[in-house]
């Protein structure tokens, strides 16, 4: 009898407001590589508010930025960045509320 392969588990997390506490939080926690042992995320996100939580916190994630959530269950890597939105969002003050920038968490 063949052995069954199980498929890892896959998370999504949203990246929340981006001028909120979301990115540092999502990039803090996904840095724990013990964290998602057997597992692969999907971070649902703008791609340009990623990159700068990155660069502003100084906290690598090597991420691959795929099309759809689907494509992340054959895929090899193990953090996925689904960018349902697209294009440049708004600046970002972290720390300071407005409401373009807080629409993008609601899409």
């Amino acid at each position: 009898m063949a052995e069954k392969r199980s498929r890892p588990t896959i998370i999504g997390i949203t990246a929340g407001d981006a001028a909120g506490v979301g990115p540092e939080v999502l990039l803090k926690a996904l840095s724990d590589a013990s964290l998602a042992e057997g597992a692969r995320f999907v971070i649902y996100s703008r791609k340009d508010v990623l990159d700068d939580a990155i660069r502003t916190f100084n906290i690598p994630l090597d991420y691959e930025a795929i099309d759809s959530a689907d494509l992340a269950g054959n895929a090899q890597g193990r953090m996925f960045l689904y960018d349902t939105i697209g294009g440049r969002g708004m600046d970002v003050e972290y720390g300071r509320a407005s409401p373009e920038v807080s629409s993008d968490a609601m899409r």
